[in-house]
This record gives structure tokens, C-alpha cells and sequence, in this order.
């Protein structure tokens, strides 16, 4: 029985870990070194007490009691010796954590001669330190090193081994799969074009989607557009400036380095395939009469304008959504089909218009913090805008009928920022004399009636402006090619 303030510990449980191994590490158990201690501590006073007499004793007494102190003294080594073998015992059953063998390579696949990198550093020993690694490449040949190369000669499929074993014999295994092939099945190569035809200056998309490598990967695809230019990756984009018929390559390239091509021929051309259509139908009231139109949008145009990119907010020209050549012609004949017999007469045809616009183009405003102008032929099709496509498409109706509106950038918060787009249509002194309350703006030398083409609901008519803006709130004049940043303008009566 042990001493009542002694430390004692289970040592058959401290061999029980599942796979672990043990070694003879450096002692490491605190409980027994207390154990040590404490031992050492009784056993010195036993040995004092044992060897202290009282000067006074009678022999006899003196004499038993040497014979006494010699049995303690022999006590005391036995237990200071069971103390010392207790420590060493407890230091040799610390059981050992085994390693963590990982395996990493540069490649697991390819064609004979096949080299490959192996690495094992990611290995490691949680209480402790590696200080072998051994490799079993699967094909016979064997390696020792944490980082060591390999040639597989021969085609197969290799299990390759690496072993890695601690300071103290702990040994643990990783794996990895090797496929070796004796000849490399070439990438098979295929694209999309879209659009087909395509117009010029429109963005092309060239798609490798469907290419594919049976037995590996493509590591590259290359394109030749037939202008001349080329470019690189599985998805690209290209704009061909000038009419004629094109030659696109396409050269992909597998792991292996096995290559193949496949071409397709593209027509670009300014001509309007108009027997793909998108129909859309209208109806509005307006001054007590129902109106509508039926229209059939041409969907080459609609795609060719769907495809164009959209220039930063700075860099922007407004004007060039109205300007397009493309759609002039078809925008005139749209222009007829919606105002009818009101298009020969100047205002009813600016009211008309305008009232069109805001009844059928239902507002929506762009996704926060984007900005994307549609063209005329966009916002008919989409049936949706922002005050930016409500004034691109009303502008260019109204230029249809061979009058100069302007797109005007305005601050309606009277922060100094512009934040909303509204027109102005060119109008005779007449229209101005007539409608003497409403808002009239002086520009270059012409008369301006204000225009507000985004609506939500209801009717604001030719010349009303509610937001009430001075000179100080015109921010940009777009006037057909030109953009004017610093307008001088003035609306008059003010």
C-alpha cells in the first residue's frame, strides 16, 4: 500500500492507445516525477530519524536500536530504488503518436515515358519528428527522400507507396494512383459561333464548350478569326469591322500534347434578314381615342444590338444609341405604324409620341449600381426601361419625323450630380405662345420644349416639367454628334 500523499497511475491503461507504438523519449510524466520526489523526500527522513540516538542510552538499547536503523537504512535504498525503476518504467509507457504520411505529385496521368515528381513533405508526426521516407513506385523500383522524380517506362496502372517513419519507429503509409498509357487519344475539337451571320462592329461570341480530351484534359485553346487577329481562351469575343465572309480556326492542345482544329466560316454583312421576326402589340388611349400598333422587330437587328458593349458612365455618348445607322430605316417605317396620320402633323405627333412612350414602356430602373442604355430597338422588344431608354427611344422618333431632339442630363435633387434624362424637342414660338404655362428652355439659338419621357403611370404633356429645374440643373446637352458637358442654356420666362 502506498504512502497516503503519493501519486500513483494506471500504467496497464497507458498501453491501450489503438495505433500507436512505443519508444523510450525523454521522461515527460509530471505525476511521476512527483512520485519520485516524494519517495526520495520519506526515505531521507526515515534515514535521519533512524540514525539519531540519544547520547544517554544505555548499550543494550543503543545497540538494538543500531541494529534497527540498519534494517531502515536497507528499507530506505529497496524504496528509493522501486522509486527510481517507478520513473524509468513510467518513461518507457508514454505511447507514441504515429506519423501522417501525404503524398503529392504534378501529374497522375499521361503516356510512356512518364515522369513524375513526388513530394512527401506534407507528411508529418504529431509528437515529433520524420526521419524517413521511403517510396515503392508500384513498378518494382523503390526510393528513400522526401522529395524525389520518377520515370515509369512502361504503360500500366501503379499504386505508388510512400512509407515515412518517426524518431521513435512509428511508421505510417499514403497512396496514390498512377495511369500510364502507352499512345494519347487526341482532343476532339468544335465550337459555336454566335451571332451568325453578324453585323459589323458587333461582338461575336466564339464558344469551345463542346471540345473535349477522351483520356485527359485541354490545356489551351488558340483562336484565328480570319481578320488576322487571334486570341486565346475556351470563351472569347471578337468584332469584325468590314463586310465579307470568315475563316474562324479554332487549335486545341491536351495535357499529352496532343493537338487537333476545327474551322467554321462566318458572314458578316450589313443586310437585315428580316424574315426572323419579333412581334410585339401596343395599345394606349389617348384624348379619349384608342390607338395601337402591331410591330415585327426584326431579331437580327435585336441581337446585333443586344450584343453591343455599354461604355462607362463617363465616356458615355448618348447621342450614339440614337444615331446607329443600322435601325434608321426600320425605326421610320416603326415610327409611321405608331403615330399613323398624326406623323404629318409636327406637335400632335411630338404628343403622340411621347404619350406612346410613357403608356408602353413600362418603367424599370437598372439593377443598383449598373448602368445599361438600351437602344431603340432594345426597349421596344424588352417593353421596359429607365428615363435614360424611355429618352433614347422617343428622341429617336422624333428624329425620324426630321427633327433634332436632344437628350438633356439633369439634377433633379439639386445635389450638383446629374441623376435623371429627360428631352427637349425643337418647337416655334407659336407652340411656345400657345402653352404659356409650361417649360420652354433656349439652346444654340432654338426654342425647347421640355420633355419628360419616364412615367409611371398617368400622362405629362409636351412642355411640363415637375421637377421645376433652373439653368443650374442642366448638367449635359447630347445633341445628335455632339455632346456639350457645360451647356448655356435658358428656359425662358425664368
Amino acid at each position: 500500500m502506498g504512502h497516503p500523499g503519493l501519486v500513483t497511475q494506471d500504467l496497464g491503461d497507458r498501453r491501450k492507445g489503438k495505433g500507436r507504438e512505443f519508444g523510450n523519449p525523454q521522461c515527460r510524466t509530471p505525476k511521476l516525477l512527483a512520485n519520485a520526489l516524494l519517495l526520495v523526500t520519506i526515505v531521507s527522513k526515515v534515514w535521519s530519524s533512524a540514525t539519531t540516538l540519544r547520547p544517554n542510552s544505555p548499550a543494550a538499547t543503543r545497540k538494538t536500536a543500531a541494529s534497527s536503523n540498519a534494517r531502515v537504512r536497507a528499507a530506505s535504498v529497496a524504496v528509493l530504488l522501486a522509486a527510481i525503476a517507478s520513473v524509468a518504467a513510467g518513461c518507457f509507457l508514454i505511447p507514441n503518436l504515429l506519423p501522417v504520411a501525404d503524398v503529392d505529385v504534378d501529374k497522375t496521368d499521361g503516356i510512356a515515358p512518364l515522369t513524375i515528381q513526388f513530394d512527401g513533405m506534407g507528411s508529418f508526426d504529431p509528437d515529433g519528428s520524420i526521419r524517413r521516407y521511403e517510396w515503392d513506385f508500384g513498378d518494382g523500383d523503390e526510393g528513400v527522400g522526401s522529395q524525389i522524380q520518377h520515370t515509369y517506362s512502361d504503360a500500366g496502372a501503379f499504386e505508388a507507396t510512400l512509407t515515412v517513419t518517426d524518431q521513435r519507429g512509428g511508421r505510417s503509409s499514403a497512396s496514390v494512383e498512377i495511369d500510364v498509357r502507352a499512345t494519347n487519344a487526341l482532343p476532339v475539337a468544335a465550337f459555336s459561333v454566335y451571332p451568325s451571320p453578324a453585323f459589323p462592329g458587333q461582338g461575336v461570341q466564339f464558344g469551345a464548350g463542346a471540345s473535349y480530351d477522351p483520356d485527359g484534359e485541354i490545356v489551351s485553346y488558340e483562336w484565328a478569326y480570319g481578320d488576322g487577329a487571334t486570341g486565346r481562351g475556351k470563351l472569347v469575343w471578337h468584332q469584325y469591322s468590314a463586310q465579307g465572309t470568315y475563316n474562324i480556326i479554332l487549335t486545341i492542345r491536351d495535357n499529352d500534347g496532343g493537338e487537333r482544329t476545327a474551322t467554321a466560316g462566318l458572314r458578316v454583312t450589313t443586310t437585315i434578314d428580316i424574315s426572323g421576326t419579333i412581334p410585339r402589340h401596343f395599345e394606349w388611349d389617348h384624348n379619349g381615342h384608342t390607338q395601337s400598333c402591331d410591330l415585327a422587330i426584326s431579331r437580327d437587328l435585336y441581337i446585333y444590338y443586344k450584343s453591343q458593349p455599354r461604355i462607362a458612365w463617363g465616356l458615355r455618348d448618348y447621342d450614339e444609341y440614337v444615331l446607329d445607322p443600322l435601325d434608321d430605316e426600320y425605326l421610320e417605317a416603326v415610327t409611321q405604324e405608331i403615330l399613323g396620320t398624326t406623323a404629318s402633323n409636327r406637335y400632335a405627333a411630338f404628343e403622340d409620341a411621347l404619350f406612346f412612350v410613357q403608356h408602353c414602356i413600362v418603367y424599370v430602373n437598372d439593377p443598383a449600381w449598373t448602368e445599361y442604355p438600351r437602344y431603340p430597338i432594345e426597349v421596344l422588344v424588352d417593353e421596359i426601361g429607365d428615363c435614360e431608354d424611355t429618352a433614347i427611344l422617343y428622341t429617336s422618333l422624333v428624329r425620324t419625323l426630321g427633327y433634332g431632339a436632344l437628350m438633356v442630363a439633369v439634377d433633379t435633387s439639386g445635389d450638383g450630380v446629374a441623376d435623371h434624362m429627360i428631352a427637349w424637342v425643337p418647337v416655334e414660338q407659336s407652340f411656345v405662345t400657345a402653352h404659356p404655362d409650361r417649360s420652354f428652355w433656349q439652346y444654340q439659338g432654338r426654342t425647347y420644349a421640355f420633355a419628360e419621357t419616364a412615367v409611371e403611370g398617368g400622362y405629362i404633356p409636351l412642355g411640363v416639367d415637375p421637377w421645376g429645374l433652373t439653368a443650374a440643373d442642366i448638367d449635359t446637352v447630347y445633341d445628335v454628334s455632339s455632346v456639350d458637358r457645360e451647356p448655356k442654356a435658358v428656359r425662358l420666362g425664368s
